[in-house]
């Protein structure tokens, strides 16, 4: 949800969905859920960083911003902020920005994979874990390459949602083996 209650969603396609509730009825209508930007194919969640006025959502290859103003119609074509994050498999790439920081999961490629080292029991270094961006960091223009990102937890198959709770504790749901 956003700061002036409405609330964004992202289809599987990638479509960034605005639902604005005008009449106030509490209900959403068909009539008040509009397009408001596009991820490019990767439709997971989106999180809105009010404090910093952008939303952020995975791509196939990363996470994209978009200016974000409450009220907007639209969050317009976005700037790539993170580029070269693997895709396939378990490719969703869940984002949410906390205390200045961008969280971004990467699943694995597969079931039961480590593709970096297939016959390693050590975990993959660019997929099923979390990483984190400095967002004070960022430079217009200039994406980070996931690769350069911080490693904040490792061994992740495919956590579709995780939140952090009022202590700044963060929270996952692992999807484990088939």
């Amino acid at each position: 949800f956003a700061p002036n209650g409405d609330l964004f969603a992202v289809t599987t396609g990638g479509s960034i969905r605005m639902l604005h509730d005008a009449n106030n009825n509490g209900i959403f209508e068909p009539s008040e859920v509009t397009t408001w930007a596009s991820t490019g194919g990767n439709g997971n969640n989106c999180h809105i960083d009010a404090a910093g006025g952008f939303l952020y959502a995975g791509t196939p290859n990363g996470v994209r911003r978009f200016p974000y103003v409450p009220g907007g119609a639209s969050g317009g074509a976005g700037e790539a902020v993170v580029i070269n994050q693997p895709s396939g498999g378990h490719g969703y790439h869940t984002v949410h920005v906390y205390d200045g920081f961008l969280y971004v999961h990467s699943g694995s490629s597969g079931n039961a994979t480590n593709t970096s080292n297939p016959s390693s029991s050590t975990y993959d270094t660019t997929r099923s874990l979390l990483r984190r961006f400095d967002l004070s960091k960022f430079a217009p223009g200039t994406p980070f390459d996931w690769a350069s990102g911080e490693l904040y937890s490792q061994g992740l198959r495919n956590m579709l949602g995780y939140t952090r709770n009022s202590a700044g504790r963060m929270y996952g749901v692992v999807n484990g083996l088939d």
